[in-house]
């Protein structure tokens, strides 16, 4: 039995239709753990924040610091196991946006009357990067950044205590980041 043109282009589309979805489903199951660590990382920070204003300021540091040394081994491990390459990109996109949010935070002024929105910034700026990635590798990405943007403003829109928002901000930021990781590891 002869295979027509138009069934041979079909196969093909198919192909490529079945290639490029493998391919996302492969950058969620990479990026799940991902949103593991600082989903934790996110839901100590704000804890401690809420807790110990004074002592938030260098437990991010340190909390920072282990997120990245977690991302780095996981990227690591991915890299052995899937052929995943780690470029020197993804830690100079890193540290332009620390940069970008230490900077803006001096601008802002480093001791805030609010710290509200200086705990409301960087999540805002986080989810924006989710979504513009969801443009690229995939739609739940994309509903990740719109489900953590929606959750952070919801929270500095209605709670208007501080320590009430660090709590919202440590269990539904957190706790959204590591279940968008467990959505992406379903795949």
């Amino acid at each position: 039995m002869a295979v027509s043109q138009q069934e041979a282009r079909d196969a093909l589309q198919e192909i490529a239709h079945t290639h490029d979805r493998a391919k996302v489903l492969q950058g969620y199951a990479t990026a799940a753990p991902h949103f593991f660590i600082w989903g934790a990382v996110w839901g100590v920070g704000y804890v401690v924040s809420a807790l110990s204003p004074p002592a938030s300021a260098w437990i991010w540091w340190i909390l920072i610091v282990l997120g990245c040394f977690g991302d780095v081994v996981v990227a690591r491990r991915q890299r052995r196991s899937d052929d995943y390459r780690l470029t020197w990109r993804y830690p100079a996109a890193f540290v332009i946006f620390v940069i970008f949010v230490f900077a803006t935070y001096y601008i802002l002024g480093v001791v805030p009357n609010d710290l509200r929105p200086h705990a409301t910034f960087p999540p805002l700026i986080v989810a924006t990067a989710y979504c513009l990635a969801g443009l690229w590798f995939g739609r739940r990405f994309l509903v990740a950044g719109m489900l953590f943007a929606a959750l952070t403003l919801g929270g500095f829109a209605f709670l208007k205590d501080t320590t009430l928002f660090l709590f919202w901000m440590a269990f539904l930021g957190g706790g959204s980041l590591i279940l968008v990781g467990v959505w992406l590891r379903r795949v």
